[in-house]
């Protein structure tokens, strides 16, 4: 496991505490405790993956700085409600999705600060 994985992964459970304060809240909506657990799940998927993961690696490219992974806008948005309504979301399908986005997240981040021209 590399460093990358661990900071993607604390990130992960980072979401799953605050899903699980949300589950003590709101104890009448399943969907909280649901998503606290499917993120837990997603963070022991990303820590059991090879090193040498492309999605493991972008995602550091793209949006770790510091040891510390943290997504743009839309990909902090899909990882907060993962699971949240879709208990059988798949970990390597939103792992994919997350890259995704994320690219398009950093590509608009560019492009909002100057850095690149144009639109998508």
């Amino acid at each position: 496991m590399s460093s990358e994985q661990r900071a993607i992964a604390d990130y992960f459970l980072e979401q799953a505490r605050w899903r699980d304060q949300r589950a003590v809240e709101y104890p009448e909506d399943h969907r909280n405790s649901q998503s606290a657990a499917g993120l837990s799940e997603l963070a022991e998927y990303v820590l059991a993956l090879p090193d040498d993961d492309e999605r493991i690696i972008e995602l550091t490219t793209l949006a770790t700085r510091d040891g510390v992974f943290m997504p743009f806008r839309e990909g902090s948005r899909i990882t907060g409600r993962f699971r949240f309504g879709w208990p059988d979301q798949d970990c390597g399908a939103f792992l994919g999705e997350l890259v995704r986005q994320t690219r398009l997240d950093a590509l608009d981040f560019a492009r909002e600060h100057g850095v690149i021209e144009g639109s998508a």
